[in-house]
């Protein structure tokens, strides 16, 4: 199982989320739950042991006193390390590290070992609880959401390094967590986060090991991030440097032989050229990247003309006594924030909902795909709940989503991960069409925001200079298709990465064919 940190996974259940990666809120909590039980579990066999005359290392007391400590903090104060970045990177790092170096010390092979080791103690809890522990791959993509974080918003590493990503500040990152986020930037091909991260190490470590960290290794992967970069002149002067402090090296005499010939074989960028740069080669992909990032970081502003054009206003439900208070917030294509139409009870009734009644389900012309940065569930509204908000749709907007005729798409409950980053799209169906032979398409989208992240995590629509922000209970409807039927290009929209917190969204998809002759024009429309 994997649990930390594109397009999307339909999952069966948390179940189904759980084997693919520990990234989301939900996941932390539940491992947070376990680790408490394997505390406890532990504790009750050593103190039996001692009773019975066996000796306990004062050492595996002194983890188990320090985790007891940590677990109970964060069961505490769960936004210390859930919906936190940093938080959870640390907490995965004892995790996947130190626990698993405990459960190789309780282990023995020897003939006069207990039938019972406090390694099948832990077996134990974790085949019972039917859930995997850890792993380094899990720590790993924990460290590639810091990486994408600091890329995209433009974080410094100093405040990452004094535990601050975004408004708050959790728990700093000593030199081995920093040494491990470098490895990731190099797994991951992010060479300019790389090369940014080692020399911190290097000016840090001033050429002696430190806490973990050892010269070569700090040596070598700077040298391998410039390789990576395109400036292996810079690769060869850094392993040259290093072998002035280590001359018997073999492996550093073998890397500058490799990086001497990646010199002579292309030609490399001046040594000072140190950017953040694509490593795509497609001119329009890049430029589209570039305004969806600068949307995230809010650079991007819409001008005061087009800003006077819209409008907020209180206007009466389908259902004649219900207020609707609708902002919009782009004329064309149509894009309206629907305010206060969701309870908090009923927004957290949805969450649960997903986390337990998911089905898998293929949409469209999307399959099912692994997906590291979001969980979509799709419920289908058969349930008083779920019956409820089809038809609240229906008064706020006159679109018909009659579940008993079919008129309407399943709820697309999406959870999206610290870090991760879903890309611009669009949500027709992108299907041939014809004068005469128009398929059924989405002719808008209708989501609720089940919850607001901290940080972080605005929809933005890339063509129409616009970021929105989360707020929970609220909701928002964009239009898919223009008035003829034809595809509205505009309505191309993405989610920026969550820097904390959680964001929870409801989707239902609004079919074209399954409104004439059920939804009345309003002069608005047209």
């Amino acid at each position: 199982m994997k649990y930390y940190l594109l397009i999307c996974i339909l999952f069966a259940g948390l179940k189904s989320a759980q084997q693919e990666s520990l990234k989301s809120v939900l996941d932390m909590e539940h491992f947070i739950q376990l680790e408490r039980t394997v505390i406890d579990k532990l504790d009750t066999y050593l103190k039996r042991q001692e009773k019975q005359g066996d000796v306990v290392k004062e050492e595996i007391k002194q983890f188990l006193k320090e985790a007891d400590i940590s677990n109970s903090e964060a069961n505490q104060t769960t936004g210390n390390v859930v919906g936190d970045p940093i938080g959870t990177f640390l907490y995965l790092r004892k995790a996947a590290e130190d626990w698993v170096t405990l459960k190789k010390n309780l282990t023995c092979t020897g003939e006069d070992c207990p039938i019972l080791t406090g390694a099948d103690v832990i077996d134990a809890v974790l085949k019972r609880e039917k859930i995997t522990w850890p792993s380094h791959e899990d720590l790993k993509n924990a460290a590639v959401s810091i990486l994408q974080l600091w890329s995209l918003y433009e974080l410094k590493l100093d405040d990452i390094m004094n535990g601050q990503i975004g408004s708050k500040i959790s728990r700093p990152l000593f030199p081995r967590d920093l040494f491990f986020i470098c490895r990731a930037a190099l797994d991951t091909v992010m060479p300019y986060e790389a090369i940014k991260c080692f020399e911190k190490l290097q000016s840090y470590t001033r050429d002696t090991d430190k806490e973990g960290v050892t010269v070569a290794s700090v040596y070598k992967g700077l040298a391998g991030a410039y390789n990576m970069y395109g400036m292996s002149k810079r690769a060869v002067d850094v392993t040259e440097k290093y072998l002035k402090l280590d001359p018997a090296n073999e492996g550093a005499k073998r890397d500058l032989e490799f990086f001497k010939m990646a010199a002579n074989s292309y030609r490399d960028k001046p040594i000072n050229d140190v950017t953040r740069h694509r490593l795509e080669t497609d001119k329009r992909l890049i430029r589209n990247l570039s305004r969806f990032e600068r949307l995230c970081r809010r650079e991007v502003t819409r001008t005061s003309k087009a800003l006077a054009k819209l409008k907020c206003f209180l206007r009466r439900a389908m259902n004649s006594y219900d207020i609707v208070k609708e902002e919009i917030i782009n004329n064309q294509p149509r894009i309206s924030l629907y305010h206060d139409v969701i309870s908090a009870e009923e927004a957290d009734g949805m969450i649960h909902k997903a986390q337990t009644d998911a089905r898998r389900k293929d949409y469209g012309n999307r399959r099912e795909t692994v997906n590291r940065d979001k969980t979509i569930a799709c419920l289908e509204p058969n349930q008083l709940l779920l019956n409820r908000m089809s038809f609240r749709i229906t008064e706020q907007t006159g679109f018909s989503t009659d579940i008993s005729q079919h008129r309407s798409d399943c709820f697309m409950i999406s959870e999206f991960y610290i870090g991760g980053t879903y890309l611009p799209e669009t949500d027709y169906l992108n299907q041939p069409q014809t004068k005469l032979n128009k398929p059924d398409d989405n002719i808008a989208t209708w989501a609720y925001l089940l919850s607001g992240p901290e940080d972080g995590g605005f929809i933005v629509f890339p063509k129409l200079k616009l970021s929105i922000p989360c707020v929970k209970g609220s909701a928002i409807l964009w239009w898919n298709l223009k008035l003829d039927g034809t595809y509205e290009p505009k309505s191309v929209h993405a989610h920026c990465p969550v820097i904390r917190g959680r964001k929870w969204m409801a989707t239902k998809f609004l079919r074209a064919n399954d409104q004439i002759m059920k939804r009345g024009c309003r002069d608005s429309d047209l």
